[in-house]
């Protein structure tokens, strides 16, 4: 009954997201099945889409991501929850449980190449901005199909408000900042070229940390140039960004050093392992020869001393015996040799 659908495409969960107030409505149908994942009718709507973009309260939106196992989140066009939060101001709370929910909405695609960052610049929905940032920096630089990042879409907002290029998330950083931390030298050198920037050089963030000592955590002094900006201003640690700069360098040298030493040690170590292992196999060869010839050597003996018994010769040990030994061993090949030719 529940996955029944009209001519429309639509279950009764998307009949019910349509009501004015339908929080008790989706309550009672997503307790009654968790595994339910509702997909979307015949216009690609799917209920969670549908109570977002009509504005329903935050808690109808809870109700169905608690109830639901693994709910389909997705609207026409490729957009998604997320895109539909971001339409207006007034989905604000609704935004706070998408992004608690699925952070990764924030990086998907409409069919435009549009993600909710694009979105929400577009509208000015600038704490949805600020929100989106906070959770993810990087899809600040997600190109839509028309090559245009975010920034390129909130460019042309802002160049009509500019006081928006100063405001600043909920860490104290401004946009300044945040181009600094994910190191994109465009961005950084696009926003350089703002009238308004040298009002953000040295703007510090909850930390005390100032743009400057951003870029210096990153082993950088590309702001250093910049007229105004302050090299010696002092953050929550007491520490100026050429402090930071100089432990950076400093801990590089030292990771260097640690590698090289460690590397070093490694290869003296197999070098000696190897040696002795060589020389410990020179030893075990060297006593296997020896043992060789020694069993040689006391099995030709034995043939000789039972030679010599049998033609009724006293055995003698000791170094007088050597010349009879040899005498033996000589009479032993003019015995053969008859044996030989008869051959």
């Amino acid at each position: 009954m529940l996955e029944a659908r009209n001519r429309d495409g639509d279950t009764p969960l998307h009949l019910a997201a349509r009501y004015r107030d339908p929080r008790r409505v989706v309550s009672l149908l997503t307790a009654a099945d968790e595994r339910l994942d509702y997909r979307p009718n015949k216009a690609g709507e799917t209920p969670l889409y549908l109570v977002v973009v009509r504005g329903s309260d935050a808690a109808v939106v809870s109700e169905i991501l608690k109830n639901c196992k693994s709910p389909a989140y997705g609207g026409p066009g490729g957009r998604t929850a997320m895109h539909a939060a971001v339409i207006d101001s007034s989905k604000d709370a609704i935004l706070d449980k998408l992004l608690d929910w699925k952070q990764d909405l924030i990086k998907e695609r409409d069919t435009k190449g549009w993600t909710s960052l694009h979105l929400a610049a577009h509208n000015g929905i600038l704490e949805a901005v600020k929100k989106l940032l906070d959770k993810d920096k990087s899809v600040a630089y997600a190109n839509n199909d028309e090559g245009n990042t975010a920034l390129h879409v909130m460019n042309e907002i802002l160049q009509k408000l500019p006081d928006c290029w100063e405001m600043s998330n909920s860490k104290g950083q401004t946009i300044l900042h945040i181009a600094a931390d994910v190191e994109r030298d465009v961005a950084t050198n696009f926003i350089l070229k703002k009238p308004w920037v040298s009002r953000l050089i040295n703007r510090k963030d909850n930390e005390g940390n100032t743009p400057l000592h951003v870029l210096a955590s990153k082993g950088k002094a590309g702001l250093h140039m910049y007229p105004g900006a302050d090299m010696l201003a002092l953050n929550n640690e007491t520490m100026t960004p050429l402090d930071i700069l100089n432990r950076e360098v400093t801990m590089s040298r030292h990771y260097i050093f640690k590698n090289f030493f460690f590397s070093f040690l490694y290869v003296f170590v197999v070098v000696v392992v190897i040696v002795e292992y060589m020389a410990e196999m020179e030893q075990r060869i060297e006593s296997l020869l020896t043992q060789r010839l020694t069993t040689q050597f006391e099995q030709l003996q034995s043939k000789m001393f039972q030679y010599m018994e049998s033609r009724g010769l006293e055995v003698r040990q000791g170094p007088d015996a050597v010349s009879e030994h040899r005498t033996v061993q000589e009479s032993i090949k003019d015995d053969t040799s008859p044996m030989e030719s008869s051959h």
